[in-house]
């Protein structure tokens, strides 16, 4: 994430310019143990590559801990910070930097860079410590080392008395790091508030992605459902317990998601996919091969699949079995009962109808899959983390509407449930008002509704059903289906002045034409 990789670019910096008093101090502190990692040294540095990780892992465990837990280890930290101070070498010149090391001992952190000034080699070695008090995260530099020389209070202001800051907050302003720094206690403070909204920078557009988003915001203002710890890792912890799908609503069935995952996992071992092809991948095992776009067809047909049992990629079905009835289809098929010189007319459209279309939708199943990339811990190589759809239930009762819709993130099923109260209405549109609106046990509050609607509705890709975040109302509109059955349309033709009311009642939606 951005916010470590910018946290330690501050922390490089402060090292670094520590580091131009070597000279004067070089017969005190001569050390020449070097921190080279031949494997940053043979190979392109990429800063992302942990990052990535970051991100990934943190959903890896959510089935069996329910939890997202975004943990820095010192693998981590050593990748970002070496790849940080190389990339901050030509500002310090005519200083040398060999290498960095990053270690935990005993839950204790310690950063070691070895410098280099013409013929004189040293270690810039620090404790660091981590705090978090009133939602604001702390990092100090506690103790500081040049060699095995200790420097007290007094010596270490004397050289940052001397040392011209601008270029430390031109770095922070660059990257855009929203902490205050003090350098008389050699430290860096982010509250909550700005540590989320710089994950939040860092979230990928996909429209699943944005689930993380919509978490964060409600961690913002909760104090209860988040943990921050340091014990081997430096972990911050997003609890998922008190957003998990509420069973007393019913236990929907699984769609196939994790079995799907299972798959996506075995082909990537086998290097039978790879990272930039998971989630196109996992789509079709769960889709089929009729549910993607010409783009996507063209990069299932080169894979062989064979190990997963597909033979023939262009005839798979995908482990969602759905009957690919619409709405549409539906109205037009329904037999209404109508005689000639009727001068009303009536179609039903039962609630069980409408959720067995609407579980047949392209909504469920909508998924984002992303693999791991084999730079991070390595039991997490070849894994396949995911975020999937796999319910929308509506419930109608007289004048309301309530809605059930539960989300797969990773194995952990979260819970989202809106009730509506419908307005007053004429025509084949019926609008509904939002009462309340919850993310498994927690009630929303005005800002994490919008975020969560919004959400919603980039998933729904009906043109019958929609949601509007800032209004907050739901919508069901039936004037693009409703001629498309003969005898609705033979009516209206009959009697272009009648009157069309919609209206919800308990188990259906009726839609009356009368004069």
């Amino acid at each position: 994430m951005k916010f470590f990789k910018r946290l330690f670019i501050f922390l490089s910096i402060i090292v670094l310019l520590i580091g131009g008093g070597v000279g004067l101090l070089a017969y005190m502190v001569i050390d020449n143990t070097s921190y080279i990692n031949e494997n940053y040294e043979n190979n392109e540095l990429d800063i992302t590559l942990p990052i990535y990780d970051l991100v990934e892992e943190a959903l890896h465990n959510t089935s069996s801990t329910n939890q997202i837990k975004f943990v820095l280890d010192p693998e981590k930290l050593d990748y970002i910070l070496y790849s940080v101070i190389n990339s901050l070498e030509e500002q310090i010149q005519p200083i040398n930097i060999n290498g960095s090391k990053v270690e935990c001992i005993d839950g204790i952190y310690y950063l070691k860079v070895s410098l280099g000034y013409q013929s004189i080699n040293t270690v810039v070695d620090l404790e660091l410590d981590f705090e978090e008090q009133n939602d604001t995260f702390t990092i100090f530099i506690k103790d500081l080392k040049l060699g095995k020389l200790g420097l007290n209070n007094n010596f270490v202001h004397s050289i940052i008395d001397n040392i011209d800051i601008s270029q430390v907050i031109k770095t922070l302003e660059q990257n855009k790091i929203y902490c205050s720094l003090d350098l008389k206690t050699l430290s860096v403070s982010i509250t909550k508030q700005n540590l989320i909204d710089m994950v939040k920078e860092n979230t990928i557009s996909n429209p699943h992605k944005q689930l993380i988003n919509v978490l964060l915001d409600i961690y913002k203002n909760n104090q209860n459902l988040y943990e921050f710890e340091t014990e081997n890792n430096v972990s911050f912890i997003l609890d998922l317990l008190d957003f998990k799908y509420n069973e007393l609503y019913g236990i929907p069935t699984e769609i196939g998601l994790n079995n799907v995952d299972i798959l996506s996992e075995n082909l990537l071992a086998n290097s039978l996919i790879n990272q930039s092809q998971v989630d196109i991948v996992f789509f079709y095992l769960l889709n089929g091969y009729a549910s993607l776009e010409n783009e996507e067809k063209s990069i299932i047909d080169n894979l062989d699949l064979t190990s997963v049992g597909i033979y023939s990629n262009s005839s798979y079905k995908g482990l969602l079995i759905k009957n690919n009835l619409t709405l549409k289809e539906h109205i037009s098929s329904t037999s209404l009962d109508y005689t000639l010189g009727d001068t009303s007319l009536s179609l039903v459209i039962e609630e069980p109808i409408m959720n067995s279309i609407i579980q047949n939708s392209e909504m469920i199943g909508s998924t984002f899959a992303f693999g791991h990339s084999n730079q991070g811990k390595e039991e997490y190589h070849n894994k396949v983390s995911f975020i999937g759809t796999e319910h929308l239930i509506l419930d109608f009762i007289k004048d309301k509407i309530e809605l059930d819709f539960i989300l797969n993130v990773n194995g952990c099923r979260l819970g989202v449930h809106a009730d509506f109260t419908t307005l007053p209405h004429s025509g084949l549109i019926v609008e509904g008002n939002l009462n309340s609106l919850s993310l498994g046990n927690i009630q929303l509050n005005e800002e994490q509704k919008i975020n969560l609607l919004n959400y919603m509705n980039t998933l729904f890709h009906e043109d019958y059903i929609s949601i509007s975040s800032n209004e907050q109302k739901i919508k069901l509109d039936f004037s693009n289906l409703i001629f498309e059955n003969e005898t609705i349309r033979n009516f209206a033709d009959q009697f272009e002045n009648a009157l069309i009311s919609t209206s919800i009642n308990d188990d259906n939606i009726t839609i009356i034409f009368g004069i």
